[in-house]
């Protein structure tokens, strides 16, 4: 989906209140992390493909494909000294269309690292078999879950300006 520049801030600014608010439990002696490890995967797998939502290249149309040809005329047709405002312009156009973001692009990034780390890096580096430490991959994936079904229940409505790619 594309985000329009006005509405482009709202999952990173989420983010980022939720890590803000854990910061502060943190510094006001709620001490999360050894009252539930589990909790704060939770939380990982729930805000965390809000930030990493961002790291998505739609597939575009093939109709949308320009010919390599057709760029290097462009290029060629087109002043070096030029080329600034050129870029300028593009870059200006590509704002207007809108930022692209997806949940179930930051829910693949997220549950690839959680996976990678829970399975392959913990029980080497901390000898724990991942047979004894599951829970924490399985409450990052209910956090991803829980993102996902929050994300997919709001109203086509109430996402203003929200397009499909």
């Amino acid at each position: 989906m594309q985000l329009p520049l006005k509405y482009a801030a709202i999952p990173l600014l989420t983010f980022l209140l939720v890590c803000m608010m854990f910061a502060l439990l943190l510094r006001n002696g709620v001490n999360l992390i050894h009252l539930s490890y589990d909790a704060c995967h939770f939380l990982y797998g729930l805000v965390f493909p809000l930030a990493f939502g961002y790291l998505y290249l739609p597939a575009r149309a093939k109709a949308d494909h320009i010919p390599l040809r057709a760029v290097i005329v462009q290029i060629r047709a087109t002043a070096i000294q030029d080329w600034p405002r050129a870029m300028a312009r593009s870059v200006v156009r590509d704002w207007k269309r809108g930022i692209p973001w997806s949940p179930w692009a930051g829910a693949f990034w997220v549950a690839s690292y959680a996976f990678f780390n829970e399975v392959i890096v913990d029980p080497r580096t901390n000898g724990i078999p991942f047979t004894s430490a599951y829970s924490n991959l399985v409450a990052d994936l209910l956090g991803i879950s829980v993102v996902l079904v929050i994300v997919h229940l709001l109203p086509e409505r109430s996402r203003p300006g929200l397009t499909s790619a």
